[in-house]
């Protein structure tokens, strides 16, 4: 008996893996900071995250707010986190080292990893991150 897949359900789940590298502008307190990131979209972009990869910095974008653990299996360097909320607000932040979990106590929309310590410096709990993709 063969059913039939109702596509809604999948409206989440992408096949294909469509991360595009963008230099994005991000204005932290009325001043622009230019960071070049990957937006990870597909939950096989989000899953593989910086395993097995050289330094570079993502942007997980999810449907809705959820609580996002993270853990550092087989990422080789440290990272700043910031957890934010629909309006881009700074929820949480994390320095995670190599090998590391992290469970957030608060729920996020975007989750932003950075390997650059210069601009985890200058973020800070309760900032507002704008962007245009």
């Amino acid at each position: 008996m063969v059913k039939a897949v109702n596509m809604k359900e999948f409206k989440y789940f992408t096949i294909l893996d469509t991360n595009m590298v963008k230099s994005i502008k991000i204005s932290v307190k009325g001043k622009r900071l230019f960071i070049n990131v990957e937006v990870c979209r597909s939950p096989l972009s989000q899953a593989r995250g910086l395993m097995f990869s050289k330094r570079r910095n993502l942007l997980f974008v999810f449907p809705e707010e959820r609580f996002v653990p993270l853990h550092m299996f087989f990422v080789f360097f440290p990272i700043e986190v910031f957890f934010l909320n629909s309006k881009g607000r700074v929820l949480e932040k994390a320095h995670l080292k190599p090998f590391s979990f992290f469970s957030p106590k608060k729920r996020a929309k975007y989750v932003l990893e950075v390997c650059e310590s210069s601009f985890g410096e200058k973020v800070k709990v309760g900032d507002l991150l704008l962007w245009t993709e």
